[in-house]
């Protein structure tokens, strides 16, 4: 059991407010792509500190032999998902 429930009905957005949120979730899924490309690339994350190398070279996911090689697709990130809930103000998360 979650801490709420998920709803079995459709929740139907306005239009403007969609707009805003799927703005937010590109802006998001355009980060995560960056930073896969950084780790698997140059490592100037990892050089400027901003990243412990440690992490990621700890990671179970991290998948050393494809470090270099550039994806023909020329992206590493295929599938994303993320959870949306609305604050207590009403606010989305």
């Amino acid at each position: 059991e979650r801490e709420w429930p998920l709803a079995y009905v459709p929740l139907l957005i306005d239009e403007k407010e969609w707009a805003e949120i799927s703005a937010g979730l590109v802006q998001r899924a355009d980060l995560f792509e960056a930073i896969l490309a950084d780790i698997y690339g140059p490592n100037r994350l990892i050089e400027k500190g901003i990243l412990p190398a440690g992490l990621i070279a700890a990671s179970p996911e991290y998948l050393r032999p494809i470090a270099g090689i550039r994806p023909a697709s020329g992206h590493f990130l295929h599938m994303v998902a993320f959870e949306l809930g609305r604050g207590p103000d009403g606010r989305w998360w």
